[in-house]
């Protein structure tokens, strides 16, 4: 389960529950997905909160200390948190609202809520008065989904494989398969995405100064191989000596369904194998960041991202195509201890921006927050910072929120949509709440979904222009 870093009950919180929780009906909803976007989403939720007497933040997976409210949607710790909890008592007539939140991956998420078996690690309740009067969570680590169940998702429903009746296997080829049939999802109730999620290519940051671009073509043969030398990138013969390295999220990740569709790896709704790599990080060699993410460090070993059972999805995967169960590391919440490919309890994060040994060089791919995460690291922090490529010579912006012409115009094209998917059933206290997410979350996003003149049906497919 993941560690709850503070426990926040505030005065008006606690009367709020003592003068209505007992005699009101809770209602719990879970929001699950993609770390790629949390930040807005937090923010949103936040937001939404902040405008209901008595509500509050009762618990969250960032690290202290937490700020106040009011100043929870600027530069907070708790946007990047990867685990939160807040109450609305009242949010209806009889009803309290709980709402839970946990991001392990937008696939996960899918795979979850269109299910309805797949469990999900949550903050339990809090002890006393936040206990008692809810009765919400239990102190169980995993929670099983039902239809109050909202997936915040950068990937389209197809682009996983999970429609349709499939069958997985949850140990090698030799164990027992399980076999799921997923309920095809409602997208947004208000009929469009809230917003667009930008991805960038970064590099180690060792990275030599004439290594500063990647094509579709290079990313897709070094994903499908796992390593190729520095040569194919920078077409300087010097270069031959240097190995160029994959790093990636594990298949639980939304940001992986991108990437692997952008570049043709594997199209949306298909599962070929990549090839990445885990490094080895000396013990004690990064340093916590102020998102709680470990950062820099020095790399000691190199190894193919070993064969196991991916933590947020329950399904088995080779060696090669595993990869990191979270972009930070569990001082913020992040999955990483629970992951065969982190047990020293780094992220992929601290991974790309940790010295590599004489002639490596890692390449992965970060959302905006994690991007910018990464190349603050040597110059917040110990260490030095990673590289930012561009994308077949094209630079998106890391700033959220900002005017992004090239992204807006479709000349920069590793994006996705960012949507907010529920199951059949969700009941009107739920369906309320994500009324009220979707009203609040464009304001907060990457990039406002109306800032976009192209638009795609699906990951990674063509651009077509909106007028």
């Amino acid at each position: 389960m993941k560690a709850i870093k503070h426990l926040v009950i505030t005065s008006s919180l606690a009367l709020g529950l003592a003068g209505s929780a007992l005699a009101n009906t809770t209602v719990i909803v879970h929001i699950v997905g993609a770390p790629a976007f949390r930040q807005p989403v937090n923010d949103a939720i936040e937001t939404i909160v902040e405008g209901f007497a008595g509500a509050g933040l009762t618990a969250s997976s960032a690290p202290n200390p937490l700020p106040a409210v009011g100043n929870r949607t600027t530069n907070s710790t708790i946007e990047g948190a990867k685990a939160n909890q807040w109450l609305i008592p009242n949010f209806q007539s009889g009803i309290d609202l709980e709402i839970n939140a946990s991001y392990t991956g937008s696939t996960a998420g899918v795979e979850s809520v269109a299910s309805q078996v797949r469990s999900q690690k949550f903050i339990a309740d809090g002890t006393g008065t936040v206990a008692s009067p809810l009765g919400g969570e239990s102190a169980s680590t995993v929670v099983n989904p039902d239809v109050n169940w909202i997936a915040n998702s950068d990937t389209f429903q197809d682009s996983t494989l999970f429609t349709g009746t499939q069958t997985f296997y949850g140990a090698a080829r030799s164990g027992s398969p399980f076999t799921y049939t997923f309920q095809t999802l409602t997208a947004d109730l208000g009929n469009s995405p809230g917003g667009v999620e930008v991805y960038h290519w970064v590099a180690s940051p060792n990275a030599p100064s004439d290594f500063t671009n990647i094509t579709t073509a290079q990313a897709k043969l070094l994903y499908t191989k796992g390593s190729l030398p520095l040569a194919f990138f920078t077409g300087n013969s010097a270069d031959e000596s240097t190995t160029v390295y994959a790093l990636s999220r594990d298949p639980g990740s939304g940001a992986r369904t991108i990437a692997l569709a952008e570049i043709g790896v594997q199209p949306a709704g298909t599962n070929s194998p990549i090839n990445s790599y885990v490094p080895t990080i000396t013990s004690g060699s990064g340093v916590i960041d102020g998102e709680g993410s470990y950062v820099g460090g020095t790399i000691t070993a190199i190894a193919q991202a070993p064969a196991g059972q991916i933590p947020s999805t329950g399904i088995y995967e080779a060696a090669g195509d595993t990869g990191y169960a979270s972009f930070g590391t569990t001082t913020n919440g992040g999955s990483t201890a629970d992951s065969a490919t982190s047990s020293n309890n780094y992220g992929l994060l601290q991974a790309v921006t940790a010295t590599p040994p004489s002639g490596a060089i890692f390449v992965t791919y970060l959302d905006n927050d994690d991007t910018n995460e990464a190349l603050a690291a040597g110059n917040s922090y110990a260490g030095a910072s990673a590289k930012l490529l561009t994308y077949n010579g094209v630079a998106a912006g890391t700033t959220d929120g900002a005017d992004d012409h090239a992204v807006a115009e479709g000349e920069y094209t590793f994006w996705s949509y960012e949507s907010f998917l529920a199951p059949s059933g969700q009941s009107s206290t739920s369906q309320a709440f994500e009324t009220q997410l979707e009203a609040a979350f464009p304001q907060f996003s990457t990039l406002p979904f109306n800032d976009l003149n192209v638009s795609r049906t699906t990951d990674g497919g063509p651009l077509s222009p909106n007028y």
